[in-house]
């Protein structure tokens, strides 16, 4: 079966991709944002998913969605185009 986001982590994705600010304290403060969320807002994450956060936190917001499809997917590098 498919792996399937949970809300929380598909709301922090997509609310980085359109906030500048939470995309760039996600990339830098990967812990503050999964421990006490950003502007009052909470997100709900697997331990899967807080571990792919704080293992690629470094790289770009199109690098860290490679790498969830990568991990999540179980695709291999061949199989995923580079943003």
């Amino acid at each position: 079966m498919p792996y399937r986001p949970s809300s929380g982590f598909s709301k922090l994705l997509s609310g980085a991709k359109k906030n500048r600010h939470l995309r760039a304290r996600l990339l830098a403060e990967p812990r503050r944002i999964i421990r006490d969320g950003f502007d009052g807002k909470k997100y709900a994450l697997t331990g899967k998913e807080k571990g792919i956060i704080l293992r690629h936190h470094e790289h770009s917001l199109e690098k860290l969605s490679k790498f969830v499809m990568k991990e999540m997917l179980g695709l291999d590098d061949q199989d995923v185009i580079e943003p």
